[in-house]
């Protein structure tokens, strides 16, 4: 797997606890819409490189809303 991924992935970002819950929260006030951690990674991920990106197209898949109800409220309060 790491070898196909070698050949796949240009480039991954780091991102930290925080960016992700503000990516989270920020996404669920615009659109009234749960998402899970991992797609919040994604959004903080492009917030970092936006300016690389922009006037162009961009595609950002975000998939799942199984998130805790604790966890869910502490984004939310964030």
């Amino acid at each position: 797997t790491f070898d196909y991924c070698q050949s796949v992935v240009d480039r991954s970002i780091l991102v930290s606890e925080s960016e992700i819950q503000n990516s989270m929260k920020a996404f669920i006030d615009q659109h009234q819409m749960l998402i899970e951690g991992a797609a919040g990674v994604a959004l903080a991920a492009f917030e970092s490189v936006k300016e690389e990106y922009k006037d162009k197209k961009v595609t950002i898949l975000l998939c799942g809303g199984n998130i805790a109800n604790k966890t869910l409220l502490k984004v939310l309060q964030s």
